[in-house]
């Protein structure tokens, strides 16, 4: 974008899996979960000329 700011893309994509088994009855199910999270974002890196941190 410009030399302060940088542009941030990315994502992560996740699997999740899980097995019941029920002993008694004799029976089993199985889910798979999937998702995917997108990460959008503008950084501005810390220069202590630019920014004032001022504690609560």
């Amino acid at each position: 974008m410009t030399d302060n700011f940088k542009l941030l893309l990315g994502g992560r994509f996740d699997i999740a899996n899980a097995e019941f088994k029920d002993l008694i009855a004799q029976t089993s199910d199985f889910k798979q979960t999937e998702a995917f999270s997108p990460r959008v974002g503008i950084v501005l890196p810390a220069d202590s000329t630019d920014l004032t941190l001022r504690q609560l």
